[in-house]
Formats: structure tokens, C-alpha cells, sequence
């Protein structure tokens, strides 16, 4: 009879995608997990690109609500609450800054899980006061994440 192994905490993980210009402002993502499709981002055509993606800042409103929605459902479960559906909204806020750029100043997220009852609720409360601080997305964008940035041309031969 073999004894079950205590769960060994993740100290770290990595992951990394490459992104190829299609057009304009389009690129392909490429991400490192084999089955994930890839995705194509854009910026909307008022800005001069040709809509035919997500754009960077919904991007990381989807990363936000996306992170959060999930943090709350894995806390409902465990909780054995009865989730029969899940909806979230996000907006954002890009305004200008002091030297004139545009830049994400705010984010907001809805998260409205369908409960099977009544008696969910109580397991939706304690959830509702932890799951945030294990949405790794929503925290370190709060913290300010630091962004190290290599830029270096490749020269096409001809």
C-alpha cells in the first residue's frame, strides 16, 4: 500500500510565446504549450489597424478577469459550491498621461457566478473575501510588475 505524496508547492514557473508580424499592427502569438491555438492580436481600426484581434490593453483586461474568475471558481469548488454558470464583465479606462501618451489607467471586473441555491451562499462569502490574492494576473499588475525590455534588429538579406 503506497502512501499519497503531499502536494509540493510550484516555487516557480515559466513560460514564453513568439509573435510574428502578419500586417500593419497584426501579429500571430505562438504560445509554448503545443495544443493551445495560436492567437492573432490587432489594434482596432481607428488607430490604424484592421480589428482583426484583440488589442494589448484587452488583452490584459482579459488576463485580469480571466485570472479572477478563475481564482473564484477553484475557491467555489473546493468549497463544493454549486456553480451552475459564471459571467464576467470588464471595462477599461486609457487616458492620457502627463506627457501626452495614452496609457491603462484603470480596469474594472465583474464577476457574477450562478449559484445552485441558497445554501451556496455561504461558501461564495468566505471565497469572496480570499480569492483575489491568489489571482497571480490581478496582483502583481497591482504591484507593478517589472517589465524587462531587449530590443535588438535582425537584418534581412538579400
Amino acid at each position: 500500500m503506497s502512501e499519497e505524496q503531499p502536494k509540493k508547492k510550484i516555487e516557480k514557473m515559466e513560460f514564453s510565446l513568439e509573435m510574428e508580424l502578419i500586417d500593419k499592427f497584426s501579429f500571430n502569438v505562438k504560445f509554448d504549450i503545443p495544443e493551445m491555438p495560436d492567437l492573432i492580436t490587432d489594434e482596432p481600426i481607428k488607430v490604424g489597424g484592421e480589428g482583426k484581434g484583440p488589442n494589448p490593453s484587452r488583452l490584459v483586461g482579459t488576463a485580469v478577469a480571466n485570472c479572477l474568475a478563475s481564482s473564484l471558481m477553484h475557491c467555489l469548488r473546493r468549497a463544493k459550491a454549486d456553480v451552475k454558470g459564471f459571467k464576467a464583465q470588464v471595462s477599461g479606462i486609457i487616458s492620457r498621461n502627463e506627457e501626452g501618451l495614452l496609457r491603462l489607467k484603470s480596469i474594472h471586473v465583474a464577476l457574477q457566478p450562478r449559484l445552485g441555491s441558497e445554501s451556496d451562499l455561504k461558501a461564495f462569502e468566505r471565497c469572496k473575501g480570499i480569492f483575489e490574492k491568489y489571482c497571480i494576473v490581478t496582483d502583481s499588475i497591482r504591484a507593478g510588475l517589472p517589465v524587462d525590455i531587449e530590443v535588438e534588429p535582425e537584418i534581412e538579406e538579400s
